[in-house]
C-alpha cells in the first residue's frame, strides 16, 4: 500500500471528477509533488520554513517573486508544509473521503465502486501517516503565533486569508515549480477542489497558463465530448485540437521568460484527451452537457491530417500523439 500511495499526486487523489485536475501532471518538473514527498520529512520541512523566514532575502513582499532563491529559502518545504497542514491538521483526508463516499454511488458502475473502495484504503493509509505526526507541527495562530503572523503578512491585499494558500504562493514565488502549477482558470474549478491553490500566478509557468494555447490544451477533448456533433461544433473541436498540438510541439523547447525547457508528460496528456470522462449526472446538468456519441482520437487525428498542415513541428506532434495513444491502447 505504501509503495502505491506514495506515488500519488495529492491533487489527484480521491477526486471522482479528476478530469478537472489532470492538467497539473501535464508538465514534467524536477521535483514533482507526491504523497511520498510531503510525508518524507514534515518536522524538517517546518524547521526549514522557520529558518527561511528568519532570512531577510526570503521575506518577499507583495507579489514579488525570486525563483533564484529556491534552494537557500527551501521553497519546496513551504509547499510540503502547507499540504501536511491541509491533510493532517485541516481535515483534508476526512473531507476527501467524505466527498467520494457521498457522491451518489448508485449511479456508478462496478468499476467505479471498486475505485471508491480503493480510495477508501488509500485514505486510511494517509490518515495513519497523519496520526503518527507530532501535533505541534500544526501551524495555527494559537500554537505558532509568530510564524503564522509572519506568513500572513507576506501577502498582497487581494489574497484570501488562508495560511495554507499563503505558504503555497510563497513556495511558488521562491521557485518551487510544483507549487507554481496549482492554478485556477475561469472555466475550471480550483485544482483539487478544496485543496489550497493559487501558485500559478507566481511560478515560471505563469505566462504559459495565461496563454490561449494552454486553454486549448486543457479544454481539448471536452468539446467533442461535451457538445453535440453538428458540423460547427466538430469543426471548432478540430481547431482547438490543432492549437493544443502547437503547444505540444514546443516539447523540450524554450518556455517562459526564464527560457527553461518545457517538457510534457505525453502519456498524461494523451490519456486525458483520448479517454472518455465520467461526469456525474449532477455536474453534467449544472454544466449544461448533454450525452453525445464520443469521437475517438483516431477520428480526430485523421481529420487533422486531412487538413494538409505543413508545419513540420505540428506534424511531428501529431505523429507522437498517435504513437503514444496507440501504445496506451486509447487511440480507437
Amino acid at each position: 500500500m505504501e509503495n502505491h500511495v506514495k506515488t500519488i499526486h495529492p491533487y489527484l487523489w480521491a477526486d471522482l471528477d479528476d478530469y478537472q485536475n489532470r492538467p497539473v501532471t501535464f508538465i514534467l518538473v524536477d521535483e514533482p509533488l507526491t504523497f511520498e514527498r510531503i510525508f518524507a520529512d514534515p518536522a524538517g520541512d517546518l524547521l526549514r520554513v522557520e529558518g527561511a523566514q528568519s532570512r531577510p532575502e526570503c521575506l518577499l513582499k507583495g507579489d514579488e517573486s525570486n525563483w533564484e532563491l529556491k534552494e537557500i529559502c527551501h521553497a519546496g518545504s513551504f509547499f510540503n508544509y502547507a499540504l501536511i497542514n491541509h491533510f493532517c491538521f485541516g481535515g483534508g483526508v476526512k473531507k476527501r473521503q467524505w466527498k467520494t463516499s457521498s457522491s451518489g454511488e448508485d449511479n456508478f458502475t462496478s468499476k467505479q465502486n471498486r475505485s471508491l473502495w480503493k480510495q477508501s484504503l488509500e485514505g486510511d493509509w494517509i490518515a495513519k501517516k497523519c496520526e503518527g505526526l507530532d501535533p505541534t507541527l500544526a501551524l495555527t495562530s494559537e500554537h505558532k503565533p509568530e510564524l503564522y503572523a509572519l506568513v500572513m503578512s507576506l501577502r498582497s491585499t487581494n489574497w484570501p486569508h488562508d495560511f495554507q494558500e499563503q505558504l503555497i504562493k510563497l513556495a511558488a514565488r521562491l521557485g518551487d515549480d510544483a507549487a507554481g502549477m496549482t492554478w485556477t482558470a475561469s472555466q475550471w474549478r480550483r485544482i483539487g477542489g478544496d485543496l489550497p491553490s493559487g501558485g500559478y500566478q507566481f511560478g515560471r509557468f505563469t505566462e504559459l497558463f495565461a496563454s490561449e494555447d494552454w486553454q486549448s490544451l486543457i479544454t481539448t477533448g471536452t468539446f467533442w465530448r461535451g457538445f453535440d456533433t453538428e458540423h460547427e461544433n466538430r469543426q471548432f473541436s478540430i481547431v482547438n485540437f490543432i492549437e493544443a498540438l502547437k503547444l505540444l510541439a514546443r516539447d523540450s523547447g524554450h518556455s517562459t521568460e526564464q527560457h527553461e525547457e518545457l517538457r510534457f508528460d505525453w502519456q498524461a496528456v494523451v490519456q486525458y484527451v483520448c479517454v472518455p470522462i465520467f461526469i456525474h449526472p449532477n455536474d453534467a446538468e449544472a454544466m449544461g452537457i448533454e450525452p453525445v456519441e464520443f469521437q475517438s482520437c483516431k477520428e480526430i487525428v485523421e481529420e487533422v491530417r486531412q487538413l494538409g498542415i505543413n508545419s513540420p513541428t505540428v506534424l511531428s506532434a501529431v505523429d507522437k500523439f498517435e504513437k503514444v495513444a496507440r501504445e496506451l491502447g486509447v487511440y480507437e
